[in-house]
Formats: structure tokens, C-alpha cells, sequence
């Protein structure tokens, strides 16, 4: 999942080459040769999607999506990002028949990887709604990021549907703390459905029971959460 985006050698060429548009469409425009087909998991073995990236300053959307990092494994309290770029490297079919923008974008430096879905205006790439769909970080001593959050897409009678696996730890750490190598978390499944609008919209939630895990077991490339084989406690609709 550690990816490395060119974000400030590739800036020049995404402006230059669509200098008429918004930075946010130009960067989508350089994807629309390389769409990724659905239904699409992001599996910790290939994280790269379509195999091509394009980016823009992450302050175009910056009323919407806070380039924030999270201090905490329970991502429940965040700090300031100072990296100013954002790379799309997935982009999926347009929803409803062209209606709106559907991809993924990444950010953070290599101690975190960030994913957020995203929805965007087809006529001038201007933001609709988002989702944080994965986040992975680093433990210090392992490999690979640890994965706490993974996601995968797919499109069911024309409605697009995303699903969003989540492994929250019941007791707390800052990532500046020495983390346990072991820790009982709770497996949270959300499920969306993205309206006609582009719009984001939870529909139900499927809450697990608790299980012991491990930072390798998470950092393993082979492993994804969705595979965890835990109990379902409750699921909720909304």
C-alpha cells in the first residue's frame, strides 16, 4: 500500500496540458483513458488501481476534504497535513448515465495512506460528496502498513454501492505511543449507495464481535478484513 506520488514533477504537466479547466477536472481529465472496471476491491496485494495517476492541490476542495492525518488508531483525533497535493489514481464509469465523476483519491505521506471516494461534477470536475474508504499506517518496526480500513465498489442494477470494511481497536493508542503487538478490535462493515446526485448515502451498518488481531496479521499483503471470518453482532439500517 506504499505508493509514492509525483505529486510537484507531474503538477506542471496537468496544469499546462488542460490550462482551460479546473485543476480538479484536468487531473480527472488525464484519467479518463484509464477507467477501472466495477465491481473493484482494493486488495492489500494491489492498491494501484489502474496503474496511473493524476493529481491536483488538495485545496480545491478544501471546504470539503481536510488533508488531515489521524493521531490516534481509533481515528478519532487529527493533525494537520502540510502536503498540499492530492492524487487521483482510480477512476471508475460515470454514474447515471454520465450524471457525475466516481474515483479515488489518495493522500498522506508514507507513514499513512489514505483513500477517499469521491464524487465529482462531470462538467467542471467541482466537488459532490466523499467517503474515507481506507487508511493504513506505519508501526515502525513491520514492513508494510498496518491496514485498519479497506473498501471495495461495484454497481448493482445502475446504482453504484460502496462497502467500507473498518477494524476499530476498544482501547486507544496515539501513533506516537508504542503500540501493543496484539489488540481486541471491533469489525464495523458500512454500506453506501451513491444517489442519482452523487451523493454519498449510508444505508446500513453490520457491527461484529470482538477479536483479538495482530499488527502483522494486518500488514500482511494476503490478508484483507472482509476475510476475517468474524460473528456478526448486530447490523443496523438506516
Amino acid at each position: 500500500m506504499k505508493r509514492i506520488t509525483l505529486f510537484l514533477i507531474l503538477s506542471s504537466i496537468v496544469i499546462n496540458g488542460f490550462s482551460q479547466v479546473p485543476p480538479t477536472l484536468a487531473a480527472i481529465m488525464q484519467m479518463d483513458n484509464a477507467i477501472t472496471a466495477l465491481p473493484y476491491s482494493s486488495l492489500r496485494s494491489d492498491q494501484t488501481g489502474s496503474k496511473c495517476s493524476a493529481h491536483f492541490p488538495i485545496a480545491e476542495w478544501s471546504n470539503h476534504i481536510t488533508p488531515n492525518l489521524w493521531s490516534d488508531w481509533q481515528l478519532s483525533q487529527s493533525m494537520t497535513n502540510d502536503d498540499g497535493y492530492c492524487s487521483i489514481y482510480i477512476l471508475f464509469p460515470p454514474g447515471f448515465n454520465g450524471g457525475y465523476y466516481f474515483g479515488v483519491i489518495n493522500y498522506g505521506p508514507m507513514v499513512q495512506g489514505i483513500d477517499i471516494l469521491f464524487t465529482a461534477s462531470i462538467e467542471n470536475g467541482e466537488y459532490i460528496s466523499s467517503i474515507e474508504g481506507a487508511f493504513a499506517f506505519d508501526a515502525g518496526n513491520i514492513e508494510n502498513l498496518v491496514c485498519l480500513k479497506q473498501w471495495s465498489a461495484g454497481e448493482i442494477r445502475g446504482k453504484k454501492m460502496v462497502t467500507v470494511y473498518h477494524i476499530r481497536p476498544q482501547t486507544n493508542y496515539l501513533f506516537t505511543q508504542t503500540l501493543p503487538a496484539s489488540f481486541t478490535g471491533v469489525r464495523i462493515d458500512t454500506y453506501y449507495e451513491i444517489d442519482s446526485t452523487g451523493h454519498f448515502i449510508k444505508k446500513s451498518e453490520t457491527t461484529y464481535q470482538p477479536k483479538t488481531y495482530t499488527l502483522q496479521e494486518l500488514s500482511d499483503e494476503n490478508t484483507n478484513i472482509w476475510n476475517g471470518n468474524e460473528t456478526v453482532a448486530s447490523t443496523q439500517t438506516f
